[in-house]
């Protein structure tokens, strides 16, 4: 009685392998189909890890990150074009000419979708700018939030988060404030006349060297850049990190150090001049005639 209900079973799955679910297809077509997914998902994840292992300390969060999903549509790419023929019971050529054909409508139609992607594969490649950087894309300026695979999310100073897309990015010019070790900062007082140029140099120099954020190598440069109808002109250029100066905005930074090198100058007696012009009258003597009328005599004489 078991052998016979056993091989009722078997001879019942075997014509459910050979039932066709529509057209060709088959149930074994389709789980095969399903596994060659599910083998390409698993294929996928455990390439991420390894790639995760092995280039996790040479390149940023964002790139890897992009590299891996890049990586892993190739996967799919791949475990699809190995199991559609088989499934469709079609041959491989023909399928081939399929995707082409399907690609090139994809591409008249959606160029702009294409652009922005190829772009975001050239701005990794390049690393012209990454996650963190504080940058300046045409005319927005902000810290990279990060780079998708068809448009770049930045953070403005005014905690607005603006979508650029990527071709904007790659085809304008950038100018990543991060991208250097150290950045340069340009500050300049006016000084009168009369005070000591030298000194009021000397007494910058000395606050600048214990500012804490202040590099010392290059050391800051202080000198004497111009002399207006005013003041004289001293300018200072001071190396601060990339990294700490990129935590506040420029205003901040430069309110933190103008006002300490205006109070070491005017401690030392050294005032910063106001605006103000001296007029010369010349003392030269000067007439006025002024003409009336005689009415005694019914003339018109003219007196100094």
């Amino acid at each position: 009685m078991i052998p016979e209900a056993f091989n009722f079973t078997v001879n019942q799955i075997f014509e459910l392998r050979e039932e066709h679910v529509l057209g060709n297809i088959t149930y074994t077509r389709v789980a095969l189909f399903i596994v060659s997914l599910i083998v390409a998902f698993i294929v996928a994840k455990i390439v991420a890890i390894y790639l995760r292992k092995k280039f996790g300390h040479r390149m940023k969060k964002d790139q890897l990150k992009f590299f891996i999903r890049i990586v892993q549509v190739l996967i799919f790419v791949i475990a699809i074009g190995i199991a559609v023929p088989s499934f469709l019971d079609v041959s491989f050529t023909f399928m081939l000419i399929g995707i082409v054909g399907i690609l090139v409508v994809i591409a008249v139609s959606s160029q702009k979708v294409i652009s922005n992607f190829v772009s975001g594969v050239a701005l990794h490649q390049e690393r012209v700018i990454s996650a963190g950087d504080f940058v300046e894309i045409g005319g927005v300026s902000g810290t990279v939030e990060g780079i998708k695979l068809f448009s770049t999310l930045v953070r403005t100073t005014s905690g607005v988060f603006i979508r650029v897309p990527n071709d904007q990015v790659y085809g304008t010019q950038v100018s990543n404030y991060y991208a250097n070790a150290a950045r340069r900062y340009e500050y300049t007082l006016g000084i009168r006349y009369e005070d000591d140029t030298d000194r009021a140099i000397r007494l910058l120099r000395a606050h600048l060297e214990q500012f804490p954020f202040a590099l010392k190598n290059p050391p800051p440069d202080i000198f004497v850049s111009d002399i207006d109808s005013n003041s004289v002109i001293i300018k200072a250029r001071v190396w601060f990190p990339s990294e700490w100066a990129n935590t506040r905005d420029d205003i901040s930074l430069r309110t933190g150090i103008l006002p300490g090198m205006k109070k070491v100058l005017e401690d030392s007696g050294i005032e910063l001049p106001y605006a103000q012009q001296v007029i010369h009258f010349a003392r030269e003597p000067f007439s006025i005639r002024v003409e009336g009328r005689d009415e005694g005599s019914g003339t018109d004489p003219g007196r100094k």
